[in-house]
């Protein structure tokens, strides 16, 4: 009933518990796709010793990136519903019996989400960021949001290890874009959100080891491009949800905005020329007023001090 999909590169230390995770599943009816993505660390060799009848594995013979692996994955899957898990994180024991559960109850046209932890290696945390809308008693809790509304708040609500979609609605908007490194797949969760009905558990149902994930977060970060037009993204969402009234219209509004403040701050870091354009694209005056406020706080103190200087001097020359 559902596909899990892994996307695997030099992960021989994680894999397994990956792996093992889904097998310990308490839903059965699965089957597992593992891309390897031209792994040299034997991290293949761990998925093979691995011996389950719904396990399959793909190697890819050039190494085409997460994004690839990922579409591969869907493209192989057997089943209309794919779940995926990266291959350092873990799924806990009841995720696919609650995707199953919201499966049979919504039947179609939905994102099932959840609660996780993260786990910075020292401790872990619970990122829970879904308000009670609509909520019925059954064996189940389900929880319907506003994805962009609740994106506002900081962690990601939607991560690739806790997300199960319709296999269609992932072909319809074209997978997962190739060449990004970072955020790869904030754009289709934004995509297939705009058109579809969250369901989520307010209960943590899978572990984001981010302790494992800092070295390639970081080496990502800086080799990633900024967004070629939030905007152009914008209006496609709005577009999107227009066929359902266009209830999310403000929420997505600002949502690009703040996606616009978090790529200005990148476009200061990396010195690039964009960033007065990405500015100038931000709608909201009080994300805009923070935005601007931020970019003073990244200047060197002498910037700041001279900037403050020739406001003030400016202000003398017009009252003389």
């Amino acid at each position: 009933m559902i596909t899990v999909v892994i996307p695997l590169y030099n992960k021989v230390a994680y894999i397994e518990r990956a792996v093992r995770s889904v097998i310990a599943q308490s839903f059965e009816d699965w089957e597992l796709i593992v891309v390897d993505d031209l792994s040299t660390d034997g991290s293949k060799e761990v998925v093979l010793s691995i011996k389950d009848p719904r396990i399959r594995l793909i190697s890819l013979s050039e190494n085409g990136g997460v994004s690839n692996a990922r579409n591969v994955g869907v493209l192989n899957a057997s089943y209309e519903w794919v779940a995926f898990l990266d291959a350092d994180d873990e799924f806990l024991l009841n995720w696919l019996d609650f995707c199953c559960a919201a499966i049979k109850r919504y039947q179609r046209d939905i994102v099932i989400t959840s609660a996780y932890y993260i786990d910075i290696g020292s401790d872990k945390f619970l990122v829970s960021g879904w308000n009670c809308i609509d909520s019925h008693s059954m064996q189940y809790e389900f929880y319907t949001g506003d994805f962009f509304q609740m994106s506002l708040k900081g962690n990601p609500v939607i991560t690739s290890s806790c997300v199960c979609v319709p296999r269609a609605s992932l072909i319809a908007f074209e997978g997962f874009p190739v060449g990004i490194k970072s955020g790869e797949d904030l754009t289709v969760w934004a995509l297939i959100s705009a058109d579809h009905k969250i369901i989520a558990s307010k209960n943590p149902n899978s572990v984001y080891h981010r302790s494992t994930n800092l070295d390639a977060t970081w080496s990502n970060w800086f080799g990633s491009k900024l967004h070629p037009d939030w905007r152009l993204l914008g209006d496609k969402l709005i577009k999107i949800n227009s066929s359902h009234g266009g209830v999310l219209t403000s929420s997505i509004e600002l949502w690009i905005d703040k996606m616009l403040r978090d790529d200005v701050k990148k476009a200061i870091f990396f010195g690039s020329k964009d960033s007065l354009k990405l500015l100038s694209a931000i709608k909201n005056r009080r994300i805009l007023l923070d935005t601007v406020l931020t970019i003073f706080s990244m200047l060197p103190p002498i910037f700041f001090k001279s900037f403050v200087l020739l406001k003030n001097y400016f202000l003398w020359w017009r009252r003389v």
